[in-house]
């Protein structure tokens, strides 16, 4: 429950919980909630309050340090992590570096986040995960050699409607552009201004279209045409959603009734009146 809160952007109501089971003397806390309790303070910023969770953990896993890592290098604190990761002998373990890395693309450390790529390799040379990792830096970079196509979908009347970038197969694709046109003419350009990611489908095909071509903005369409004023609409992502697209996202949410769902690799998204409930920080 407490990896659910956090998942769903609600890290402070998992804390809370935590709290409330470390009240109950006869409870004993397992390595795995301790995991979800780190996995809150990581996607919440809370550097402190991890600290206080992983020196608490008596024989701390790999998973725990990965995790720990995790929380200082979404904090931009890369020198303490780097400390970290060496005093507990972790420099071999991929999913320690991973964090590290996941830390890189937040704050657009390109450098250091291809030297941690390359330990990568180093370490599993035959590893395809490393490989797209390798990608997604030059992609960050602007050097657009690998492509990897982004898809959305969305449920309705019980039948699944996927959409690419810049799709227009839809037989309501008119509608749906029409409804995003008339979207646009009511926003502040200054908000939709893109921001620098790891992003792998930050490629060629989609520079060819503006915000309103990527797949999961067709999808939130079809979903505001389809569905009454008011109705909650669930969209799920196969890539990391970019940027540009939750800025895009949270402008729709300000000017719609009902709540945005867009689920992602990382986590759920939900966009009500102008924010989301992961606070920018995915």
């Amino acid at each position: 429950m407490i990896l659910g809160y956090s998942l769903h952007g609600q890290r402070e109501l998992g804390l809370s919980l935590f709290s409330e089971l470390e009240k109950k003397s006869s409870i004993e806390i397992d390595p795995l909630t301790f995991a979800a309790v780190l996995h809150a303070c990581s996607t919440a910023g809370m550097v402190e309050e991890g600290w206080l969770c992983f020196n608490r953990i008596r024989s701390p896993k790999v998973t725990h340090h990965a995790l720990m890592v995790s929380v200082l290098a979404r904090a931009g604190l890369f020198d303490e992590a780097r400390i970290f990761i060496q005093e507990y002998h972790m420099e071999r373990y991929p999913e320690v570096l991973r964090a590290l890395l996941e830390g890189c693309r937040i704050h657009v450390q390109v450098k250091t986040g291809k030297r941690v790529i390359d330990q990568l390799c180093e370490l599993k040379p035959l590893s395809a995960e490393n490989y797209i990792m390798l990608s997604n830096w030059y992609a960050a970079e602007a050097k657009w050699d690998v492509v990897n196509q982004a898809y959305s979908w969305i449920e309705f009347r019980n039948k699944v409607h996927v959409f690419g970038t810049g799709d227009v197969s839809c037989p309501r694709s008119e509608g749906i552009f029409w409804e995003l046109q008339s979207l646009m003419k009511k926003m502040e350009g200054d908000s939709l201004r893109p921001k620098p990611d790891f992003s792998l489908h930050y490629v060629d095909e989609e520079r060819k279209w503006t915000q309103i071509g990527h797949s999961e903005i067709l999808a939130l369409s079809f979903g505001l045409i389809s569905t009454q004023v008011g109705a909650t609409i669930h969209v799920t992502k196969n890539l990391r959603m970019r940027h540009i697209c939750h800025d895009f996202a949270k402008a729709i949410s300000k000017m719609v009734e009902g709540e945005i769902i867009i689920k992602d690799p990382s986590c759920f998204h939900h966009f009500e009146y102008g924010f989301c409930s992961c606070r920018d920080f995915w």
